[in-house]
């Protein structure tokens, strides 16, 4: 019999910073994953730094780090938050990756510190920068691009759509490193969703969101 996790879809799921420190941002991510699930389709979620790392780039700013220290602090800051996100969403399993055989093939929240450092920097594809260009948005299509697997991107608070990743990247959706480093995969979304009061974070009522950009088959 074939190994339940080979038949398995995977997509990469980074959700934004910001909704983590937005009220009601945490209920509209729940209600989208339990919207969004597929049969035979596992979610791989890694939160953004948001506002924690925001705070990092300004201490950076004005007591300026070598730009290695400053880059794998922020990456440790997003793994926190991303363990802080599995805190909130008891559904989520939590990982490091890369997940081994056996560890459950259920949607999980997965820290990337280990696997960027050892593993990363020799796989096929386009590589990681170090610096602050590179943030998680590139991070997740770097992910997704070495788990041959889809990409969905959670945000808050955007109102246009784009043709193109490039448009996004240009108009500060994403970071300037995620259309170089997304380049091979076959569906991207960048999806904004709509905070939502916990009294309306009820079954029965649906997630809002807003397509930014989407490539692909969704």
């Amino acid at each position: 019999m074939d190994d339940p996790e080979e038949q398995q879809a995977t997509v990469v799921v980074k959700v934004g910073g910001s909704l983590l420190a937005t009220p009601g941002g945490i209920a509209a991510v729940g209600v989208w994953l339990e919207e969004s699930a597929a049969p035979g389709v596992r979610r791989l979620l890694v939160a953004g730094g948001g506002p924690v790392v925001d705070g990092l780039r300004r201490v950076d700013q004005a007591n300026p780090l070598p730009a290695e220290q400053s880059h794998w602090a922020a990456i440790r800051l997003m793994d926190a938050n991303t363990r802080l996100l599995a805190a909130w969403l008891p559904v989520l399993q939590t990982f490091d990756w890369p997940i081994q055989p056996g560890d459950g093939v259920g949607d999980a929240a997965v820290g990337v510190v280990a696997w960027l450092r050892a593993d990363e920097p020799r796989q096929p594809g386009e590589r990681l920068r170090i610096g602050w260009e590179t943030t998680s948005d590139a991070i997740a299509a770097r992910l997704a691009s070495v788990c041959c697997a889809g990409l969905v991107i959670l945000k808050f608070g955007c109102t246009t759509r784009y043709d193109s990743l490039a448009a996004a990247a240009a108009a500060g959706v994403v970071d300037g490193q995620t259309p170089r480093v997304a380049g091979g995969l076959r569906r991207i979304e960048i999806l904004s969703l709509k905070a939502r009061p916990p009294h309306e974070s009820q079954a029965g009522q649906g997630a809002s969101t807003f397509c930014v950009f989407s490539q692909g088959k969704a």
